[in-house]
């Protein structure tokens, strides 16, 4: 029999409304020697950076400077519901945890006892007990180990749920002139952005201004293509079918600010939490991470101040939808790049037990919520990002949207209106990007999820590095045959970019049984 959903449609997991009457905007824009630079440019600041040699830019660190150290906890029975699960980004349990405003500002947490193991034991335990709660925690983790291998429930082999698969309207592609093997990329890796050339002060953007100097004013929902017809750029903008989705996206901006203004009276923020190169607001980041000097890839930790914070965010429903819409919307549109996410990642997960996901509904590894209250960023690079991958970006907030608050993309010259609740992806590593500013007392917040060029690098050489491998016997020939001839890894980076003629077969290859 076939499936339907509720309101009579036949199931498909990532089947959308609006597929027969897709359009594009074509641009004469061709990312092909951007994307090639940015790849070859990305080894060289990877090698640099297992050197110890630190970069001659102001770079991302703001983003990935601490990850953990401690011995993982236990992972979460993969069998039990979101509800039901602990945060796995702290070693709070969350019935010890409120996210009442007022609870918030208390700086006491309670610690699980799986959290000690690894760490000193407190004076009221015997060697003893000690003991027998290490054992515990062993067997616990040997029966969920069991468990996830039987029932796996991950963001890799997760069926979309209904509400977010039918939920993308199919979008107006729009040729442009960029030439994604432009893009900048590193010369030593072809996994992270180049530097590139880069101003001493990133301009502010004013919407008058741009649109004076003959931009073009894209309005969502569309797809970007350049001069090739790769779909560079998704203007995802709302899920159609979604009734409550403007409940949803005031939820988050109402967490959001709750977060930020317990963050601020608790102090706990650094500097660079609150004023960084992408602007001056503040921003959590949370998920995996590898760079800045990290010997492997870890989980981003925190202060006990801002894992509370940053708890009471991945707990949140309504931000997990938008993450899952967020996800399904790279599988929608950008299938190749989406089962290259999903193969390399699910191997480092694998490999990697203590690596923990913030969202059983995305296959992004890291996220960053920008808190506000005035989120306009600055025009800027993600240099660390996935050369080669699109970044999610989700607008929210009481602003205006036809005076401010858009998303300018440089190197197309695209200013896109970005309305509260609507979602772009988009290569943030080489095209530059920023907001336009908003009026004097609004609010703005915005929820980005991305994954670290280096997590792609660190799995091709084997969850090893490329200095490590090399210093193996016969490591050289297998770094070469990884790499493959110089300059043709832009190439085969470049075939991860569906074409509008073309999606329905990636689709179906790409995503499998999950395609209906």
């Amino acid at each position: 029999m076939e499936r339907t959903t509720r309101s009579g449609r036949p199931y498909a997991a990532f089947t959308h409304r609006l597929d027969k009457d897709i359009q594009v905007i074509v641009t004469n824009v061709d990312i092909s020697e951007a994307l090639q630079r940015a790849l070859l440019d990305s080894d060289e600041r990877a090698a640099a950076q297992e050197a110890g040699i630190p970069p001659d830019f102001d770079d991302d660190s703001e983003w990935e400077d601490e990850v953990e150290s401690r011995p993982p906890s236990p992972l979460s029975d993969l069998t039990t519901t979101d509800a039901e699960q602990p945060s796995r980004r702290s070693p709070i349990p969350i019935e010890t945890l409120s996210c009442e405003p007022t609870l918030l500002q208390q700086d006491h947490l309670a610690t699980s006892p799986s959290a000690m193991v690894g760490l000193e034991a407190p004076s009221s335990l015997s060697v003893e007990q000690l003991r027998r709660r290490v054992q515990r925690y062993k067997r616990r983790k040997e029966r969920r180990a069991e468990t996830a291998a039987s029932t796996p429930h991950t963001p890799y082999r997760k069926k979309m749920r209904v509400k977010h698969n039918q939920s993308h309207r199919e979008q107006s592609p729009i040729h442009s002139a960029f030439d994604t093997g432009q893009a900048y990329a590193s010369k030593s890796g072809a996994w992270i952005a180049s530097a590139g050339k880069r101003t001493a002060r990133a301009r502010r953007l004013r919407r008058e201004i741009l649109i004076k100097e003959g931009v073009l004013v894209i309005e969502n929902p569309k797809l970007i293509l350049d001069r090739h017809g790769n779909i560079i750029a998704v203007l995802l903008g709302r899920p159609e079918e979604e009734d409550d989705w403007d409940d949803v996206v005031r939820r988050v901006e109402e967490l959001f600010a709750r977060i930020r203004k317990a963050g601020e009276k608790s102090r706990a923020f650094r500097a660079k939490d609150l004023v960084h190169r992408r602007g001056r607001f503040a921003i959590l980041a949370t998920g995996v991470s590898f760079g800045g000097g990290q010997q492997r890839p870890g989980n981003l930790t925190h202060s006990k101040k801002r894992a509370k914070l940053v708890q009471c965010l991945l707990r949140d429903h309504s931000l997990r939808r938008i993450a899952g819409f967020q996800s399904s919307g790279l599988a929608r549109y950008a299938p190749k790049l989406w089962k290259y996410y999903v193969e390399t990642l699910s191997t480092l997960f694998e490999n990697h037990d203590g690596l923990q996901h913030n969202f059983t509904n995305s296959v992004y590894p890291a996220a960053t919520c920008n808190l506000g209250p005035s989120t306009v960023a600055d025009e800027h690079l993600d240099l660390n990002n996935c050369a080669h991958g699109l970044c999610a970006i989700t607008s929210m907030g009481p602003y205006d949207h036809r005076k401010g608050g858009d998303l300018f993309l440089k190197q197309l010259n695209m200013l896109v209106p970005f309305p509260s609740g609507s979602t772009v992806l988009i290569p943030s590593a080489f095209v530059e990007h920023g907001n336009t500013t908003i009026a004097d007392g609004e609010a703005r917040f915005s929820f980005t999820q991305y994954a670290a060029g280096a997590l792609f690098r660190w799995v091709k050489y084997g969850c090893r590095t490329a200095k490590s491998l090399l210093e193996k016997r016969g490591g050289a020939e297998i770094v070469a045959a990884l790499d493959g001839e110089p300059g043709s890894h832009w190439k085969w980076a470049m075939g991860l970019f569906s074409k509008v003629d073309g999606l329905e077969e990636d689709r179906r290859s790409a995503l499998g049984d999950l395609y209906v």
